[in-house]
């Protein structure tokens, strides 16, 4: 996001030399060359910018997310021909499951995505393995031991 607000910033600065280069506001040779130079070094930089916002995923493979305050914690798995592959943990209800959903859709299932914090993906984890034994966080059953429970950390 930061990056297309910059982008943007950039091509008004770029409207406003391209005005000056077309003589608005200035009868001065030097200044409407200058202007000139400038606008074409920002047109490449916006260029490069656009491009590069282009080619980098939104979404990368092995990282985590948070979304709803913190009530489901996702985990991106893969990322191949613009399906996204991941895990989430829903607290609310103490489900994990695995999707495949479009890059596109992403951002409409979550909406206010975020990094999630340190203490959300040991969150996560510790739900996956409890989801690995068929069970919800920290769900225990009758009989199981301390000494079991110390394997699934």
């Amino acid at each position: 996001m930061t990056e297309k607000t910059n982008i943007a910033k950039l091509k008004e600065t770029a409207e406003q030399l391209q005005n000056i280069k077309n003589g608005i506001g200035t009868n001065d040779n030097k200044v409407k060359m200058d202007a000139f130079v400038a606008l074409n070094k920002l047109n490449k930089v916006i260029g490069r910018l656009e491009s590069a916002c282009e080619t980098t995923p939104p979404f990368a493979v092995g990282e985590y997310y948070s979304s709803d305050g913190g009530e489901k914690i996702v985990k991106i798995l893969g990322n191949v021909a613009n399906q996204i592959e991941y895990c989430v943990y829903d607290a609310q209800y103490g489900t994990f499951k695995k999707w495949y959903i479009p890059e596109k859709d992403m951002t409409a299932v979550f909406p206010n995505l975020t990094p999630a914090t340190a203490e959300q993906i040991e969150t996560f984890k510790r739900a996956e393995q409890f989801a690995a034994k068929g069970r919800k966080l920290d769900e225990f059953r009758v009989g199981i031991e301390l000494s079991s429970m110390e394997k699934m950390k």
